[in-house]
């Protein structure tokens, strides 16, 4: 699905067909494995947004850009089957088990609130499918999801952040959070953003710019903590907080997060490389496994690696140079 994402750019930038063909097949490919049943459709046992949940909003895509109703229809099916596992969180709102972490050695329905394995991607990916079919059941799913974001918030009216982890029982982590984008603010505000542009309700723009003032509040760029380390990546690291201020930035139009933005890209160039044998080639050295600190590699890749890097400071750039560019997927659904 990542290639087919790429590739989509890449059509609508060359015109050329075999880039479109790719998409289409890849999503016509996807139609054809799926698992139908009275429920709805899924692929697998894991419904966040880098498995089932992430097919649902590339389908909303070829949808959008080639269209097709089949690829909707199959959309709100996947869509469908992973609204029926919604649960009622204690401070208000609902949340997804969405894949199993005991199996990664965290104790039984344990939780991920965050983006990428969690309830605030989820929540997001019902946004978009809301905003392609107008039906207000995703909407009111979204919200939901927002609402218990905001349930167990820790912070003021200032600054925020949401926790790690959480568990029906022992409640969140409250002293564990990541600063990045899989788990951590950069990640968390797509939500708040979304459903802002949606509704128009301050409360959640006002929720968008607490829980970004709490990656600074927390320390970032400067200095790492528990859930910010040597991770150098648009996953986890400096880069994806570097990408999400420049986007608060062109949002809000504030100089604070400009600030922050050109803060973090500081601290990002500074923690480059550069070789005696291609003094004209810089690249990032990181340590991607929190719990495998020693374990310091440079990888080449986008959301895991240098092009990212390159990627977030790019960005900067264009906002200097009133450029354009192509947005990654988190930020491309957006009205703004």
């Amino acid at each position: 699905m990542g290639q087919a994402l790429f590739l989509d750019d890449i059509y609508h930038v060359t015109g050329e067909e075999k880039y479109k063909n790719y998409v289409i097949k890849v999503a016509d490919d996807l139609l054809e494995a799926g698992k139908y049943t009275e429920e709805g459709l899924h692929w697998s046992n894991e419904e966040d947004v880098v498995a089932d949940g992430g097919f649902v909003f590339f389908l909303v895509q070829v949808y959008e850009h080639f269209g097709d109703e089949k690829y909707l229809d199959a959309a709100r099916k996947a869509a469908d089957y992973i609204a029926k596992d919604a649960l009622p969180a204690k401070n208000g709102g609902k949340y997804w088990k969405l894949l199993d972490l005991s199996l990664i050695g965290f104790e039984k329905e344990t939780t991920f609130p965050g983006f990428s394995h969690g309830t605030a991607g989820t929540a997001w990916m019902f946004a978009i499918i809301y905003k392609a079919t107008k039906d207000e059941r995703y909407l009111e799913l979204a919200r939901e999801g927002a609402k218990y974001l905001e349930g167990i918030a820790v912070g003021d009216e200032e600054a925020a952040l949401i926790p790690y982890q959480d568990h029906p029982v022992t409640g969140p982590t409250n002293d564990k959070f990541y600063l990045g984008t899989c788990h951590g603010p950069a990640g968390h505000t797509l939500l708040f953003r979304i459903l802002y542009e949606i509704t128009g309700e301050e409360e959640y723009k006002d929720w968008m710019i607490r829980i970004s003032r709490g990656t600074i509040r927390a320390g970032a760029p400067e200095r790492f903590s528990w859930g910010f380390w040597n991770a150098q990546c648009q996953c986890c690291g400096t880069a994806g907080i570097l990408e999400h201020f420049v986007h608060m930035y062109e949002f809000t139009g504030e100089k604070e997060f400009l600030d922050y933005a050109r803060r973090t890209a500081r601290v990002l160039i500074s923690d480059s490389s550069v070789s005696d044998e291609e003094p004209d080639k810089r690249k990032w050295y990181g340590a991607w496994t929190r719990t495998i600190p020693d374990k310091v590699v440079s990888y080449a890749g986008l959301y895991v690696g240098s092009a990212g890097c390159a990627s977030a400071l790019l960005s900067l750039y264009a906002v200097d140079k009133a450029i354009k560019l192509t947005q990654l997927f988190e930020y491309a659904h957006f009205d703004s």
